[in-house]
This record gives C-alpha cells, sequence and structure tokens, in this order.
C-alpha cells in the first residue's frame, strides 16, 4: 500500500492498522522469551517453588491468593494469574513466558490507543508508544515471570486512565466507577500505582484544560479537581497502608544496613540521575544493581539535584508555550518518587522494571514537547524526528541482544557481575547456582568474591562453608558456618550445616547445641529434629525430645 493510499483511508481505521503493526513488531521483537526457562530469583517465590501456587485454581490456592504477601508485597490480583498460568500450562516456563509477552503487547496498544485519545493523531502517539514497547529498560519486565506483576498492574492503569479521559469528554457515573475499579485492580496487581491519582491531575491540566494556570486564582479549582478524585485518593492511602503493614513486617524494607533518611534523600537524587541515563543511554543493564555505597557522595548527589532542579526550572518556564513538557516531566518524577529510594526497600539501588510507567511521562515531553517547541522550524522537526526514528531502531538492537541474558538463571547472573560493579548479591547468586550444579571450584570462587565486596554477608558464609564441606574440607567449613551464626543469629540454615559438620567432627555435645538452637525458635524444622537426635544417639544420650 502506498503512503497516499493508507491517508486514504478512514483516520480510525490508519490508527488500528498502526496499533496492529505495532503489536505486531513487539510480539515479533520479544519473542526469544518464549523459549526462555524459569530463573532462580524470584520466580521460586512466585511459581516454582510457591506450593500454593503450583495447585493452580484450588479453593485453598485461591484463598491463599487473597491472603498470603509474597516478598512482602500483597497482590492478590497478580497472584491470581499465576494460577491461571500454573492451571493452564502447568509448569512450562513457555506458557508464563506467553502470558507475559501477551500483556506487554496489549500494553504497547493501549498506551498507543490512549495518547491518541489524549493528544489526537497517529504518527505521534505510534512513536512514543513504539519506543515504550521496544525499549530495553522494559526487557526484565517481559522476560521476567516474576515482574508479572508490573505488566499486569500496568496494563491496569492505562486502562482505567482511558476511561477516565473518556469520562472527562462524554461524562458518565457507570465510566467512573468503571475507571475507578480498575484502578483498585492496579493497586492489587502492584501497589506502585499509588501515584496514579496524581497523574490525573496532571492530565486535567493539560491536554483536558480543566484547569487553567497555577497561580492563586486557579487554587479553587485545583481543590475541586483533588475533592473529585477522594475515592482515587481514598484507595491510595489504603493501598499506602497495606503495603506498608506487610512490607515492615518482611525482611524486604528493612535491613541491618539500611541507610539514613539524610542519606536515602541524597542517594534519591543519583537515583533519578541514573534512570535518566539508562532512558537515554541503556548501557549496561542488569537484573540487580547493588546500592550506592555509605556514606553518599555528597559531590555526585549535588550535582544530580542542580540537574533535576535545572530541568524543572525550565520546563516550569516553558509552561505556556509547551505544557506536554512539564508534564510529562512531573508524570516522570512524581510515578518514580516511591521508589527512588527514600523509602527503602529490596538490597539494590535502581531497577529497570520500575521505570515502566514513569517512562511514559519522559516520551510525552520528548515527543510532544519537541513537536511544540520546534512546531515553526520544520526542517529542525522533521531532523528530530529522523533522530527519533533511529534512536527507535537502536533500541530495538539492544532489547534484542540483551533477551539472551535472560535465557536461564546462570546466564541472568553472569551478565549482571559483568557489567556491575562491587555487585555481592549477584555473586552469591551466582555461586549458589554453580554450587547446586555441583560446579563446586567455581563457586566458592564466587562466594569468596561476594564476601571480598561485603565481609558482613552472612548467607555467604554458609554458602561457602557448604561448598567446603561438599569437597572433604570440614576445617575450613567449619569457620565459615561459625562467622555466619556470628553474623545473623537466625541463620537457622548456618546453625544446622555447623551442626552436621560437628557431627562428622565428633563434637556432638556442641552439634546438639546447634540442632537445639533451632528447634527452640523453628520447632517445626525436620531436619534440625533428625540432626539432634542422631548427635544424641552417637553421644550415648536419650534421643527424645520435647520442644
Amino acid at each position: 500500500m502506498s503512503w497516499t493510499g493508507f491517508r486514504a483511508i478512514h483516520e480510525t481505521t490508519r490508527a488500528a492498522l498502526v496499533a496492529f503493526l505495532l503489536m505486531a513488531v513487539t510480539l515479533l521483537v520479544y519473542a526469544p522469551v518464549y523459549h526462555a526457562e524459569f530463573v532462580d530469583y524470584d520466580d521460586p517465590y512466585y511459581v516454582t517453588e510457591n506450593a500454593w501456587v503450583q495447585e493452580g485454581l484450588t479453593l485453598h490456592a485461591i484463598k491463599a491468593a487473597w491472603t498470603e504477601p509474597v516478598l512482602g508485597n500483597w497482590h492478590p490480583i497478580t497472584m491470581m494469574s499465576h494460577l491461571i498460568d500454573v492451571e493452564l500450562f502447568g509448569l512450562n516456563p513457555r506458557g508464563h513466558h506467553l502470558t507475559s509477552l501477551l500483556l506487554h503487547t496489549l500494553n504497547a496498544g493501549l498506551l498507543f490507543w490512549l495518547l491518541r485519545g489524549l493528544f489526537g493523531g497517529i504518527a505521534k502517539p505510534a512513536l512514543a508508544a513504539a519506543l515504550f514497547a521496544l525499549h530495553p529498560l522494559n526487557a526484565d519486565s517481559v522476560a521476567w515471570v516474576a515482574e508479572r506483576k508490573n505488566l499486569l498492574s500496568s496494563l491496569l492503569w492505562f486502562a482505567s486512565t482511558l476511561l477516565y479521559v473518556r469520562c472527562m469528554r462524554r461524562p458518565s457515573a457507570l465510566t467512573m466507577l468503571g475507571a475507578i475499579a480498575l484502578f483498585a485492580a492496579g493497586l492489587m496487581a502492584k501497589p506502585m500505582l499509588v501515584t496514579f491519582p496524581f497523574t490525573l491531575l496532571l492530565l486535567d491540566y493539560w491536554p483536558l484544560h480543566r484547569v487553567e494556570g497555577l497561580g492563586p486564582a486557579s487554587w479553587p479549582r485545583w481543590k475541586q479537581l483533588v475533592q473529585e478524585k477522594a475515592s482515587f485518593f481514598l484507595l491510595t492511602v489504603i493501598s499506602c497502608a497495606v503495603t506498608l503493614s506487610t512490607q515492615f513486617s518482611s525482611e524486604v524494607s528493612h535491613s541491618a544496613d539500611k541507610p539514613p533518611l539524610w542519606g536515602r534523600m541524597l542517594f534519591s537524587l543519583e537515583h533519578y540521575q541514573m534512570y535518566l541515563e539508562k532512558f537515554f543511554w541503556p548501557e549496561g543493564l542488569a537484573v540487580l544493581y547493588p546500592q550506592l555505597p555509605m556514606p553518599p557522595n555528597l559531590a555526585a548527589s549535588l550535582i544530580a539535584g542542580l540537574i533535576l532542579l535545572m530541568i524543572t526550572v525550565m520546563v516550569i518556564r516553558l509552561l505556556s508555550h509547551a505544557p506536554s513538557a512539564a508534564v510529562g516531566w512531573f508524570w516522570f518524577a512524581g510515578t518514580l518518587f516511591p521508589v527512588s529510594g527514600i523509602v527503602h526497600i529490596g538490597f539494590h539501588s535502581i531497577a529497570d522494571r520500575y521505570m515502566y510507567v514513569p517512562m511514559v511521562g519522559l516520551l510525552i515531553a520528548l515527543v510532544w514537547g519537541l513537536s511544540e517547541g520546534l512546531r515553526h522550524r520544520p526542517i529542525l522537526l522533521r531532523s528530530a524526528g529522523a533522530i527519533a526514528l533511529g534512536w527507535l531502531v537502536a533500541l530495538t538492537l539492544v532489547s534484542r541482544a540483551l533477551l539472551p541474558h535472560w535465557q536461564n538463571t546462570e546466564a541472568l547472573f553472569r551478565r549482571a557481575v559483568a557489567v556491575t560493579e562491587n555487585n555481592a548479591i549477584m555473586h552469591y547468586n551466582l555461586g549458589r547456582y554453580l554450587m547446586l550444579n555441583q560446579q563446586i571450584d567455581a563457586a566458592i570462587a564466587e562466594f569468596e568474591e561476594a564476601l571480598r565486596i561485603d565481609p558482613t554477608y552472612s548467607l555467604a558464609h554458609n554458602n561457602l562453608g557448604w561448598s567446603w564441606a561438599v569437597k572433604g574440607d570440614q576445617d575450613r567449613a567449619l569457620p565459615s558456618f561459625e562467622t555466619a551464626i556470628r553474623l545473623d543469629p537466625y541463620n537457622f540454615r548456618a546453625r544446622m550445616n555447623l551442626g552436621w559438620v560437628l557431627i562428622k567432627q565428633k563434637r556432638y555435645r556442641e552439634a546438639i547445641a546447634q540442632f537445639e538452637a533451632v528447634l527452640k525458635s523453628a520447632p517445626e524444622t525436620e531436619e534440625a529434629r533428625t540432626g539432634l537426635q542422631q548427635a544424641r544417639a552417637l553421644l550415648g544420650a536419650p534421643t527424645g525430645w520435647t520442644p
């Protein structure tokens, strides 16, 4: 079909063809994930080692999906999607990856329709949606089964926004009720949607033009817009309360080396800069980037803060001429704020997957902001369009090159240790994988590297000791277990491993003490009970024990 013929088609039909093409390209680019395996990083918690998920759609599993937090988060909608996958595909990873691939493809198409509904036209929404769909920062959300929550929650985010926009243009209580329901479901897929009402206020300003200006004269109108979103804000407050309750009762949101608030605030400035760098130059992408070292680099934090301030001042000054730049920038900054590092969650600095929705703001600022700023300079506008297309091609190639690193656990971990520095967690995880696959010498090297980076890493000490024990070197194994226990007295695995080594060294009383310590806190631990009985029998003591 010629370009002239294409333009002769009705605009809605043209948009549908563009959406179909966008989704087809997305499927084609990410097709290799269909052949990927599960990875031994969060996937076990969500699917491969989760006993109730493996039941499929049983009443017990459905109840657990709605009552049991996973990794410190309550997200029943996400867990229901995993139950459906298990019911349909069992533990065949291809089916689970296919679901994730289809969800991302739907997100690309839905984002295109949302942007078209907001701003009109076809070319700019198609460019922005394509950059979103094919950007390598989104590769881990597509290729990582454990990140189903990101894809599902974003789908509900886009759908709820689409209904909200429709309701603002054609008021309908039923449509608004649908938007609220989708938002609630999105929060139950992933609580990162807590910033959703804020983005609606941004859209109220532009392009919906429901309020004019930011001065005192407009404050009564802003108050009205906030009040009409009371249902959205109430759901946000409830979600925040539930999230904080589940995370702070788990090991996800706190650790012994949790930075103080002032440190987290400085780190967050650097994190924003790191996200911007990854967005424009996606080099060295990995499943985990280690935390920045304490104390924060004050100079780096101040430079990052100055850059953010300069961008903010610039977009505000351009507000009357290019409102898209301000709306897009504040969308990015606002939606990223909960995961910027001020709230300490996990053991990473930044995460590619956190850019899934915030990226939309940057794309709005770039695509529409540049178009508005260069509308009187057609040559520069066409040049910017050509550069954007070249950037899209480059991003697509990078995404495709990144996918083989998600094919299996070893490839994923080796990629992480190759492109990041001082990544103790990834060295540990690679070592654990090698240990479980009987590559003991290679595992020892990885555990030792993890401990060189972080000598207080109790899990690494334990697994280093286990690796030496497998090699038959009990004298090297024993101090590793003792160090692991000294660093974390509740490392029951290290205590049990130490107990078995002590039995081999005929130090039965000391072994008994280790097994009893485990059973005192975790009386259901069958391995500790077996070890205690064996140590007592070898010592000649009674084998019975009552917790």
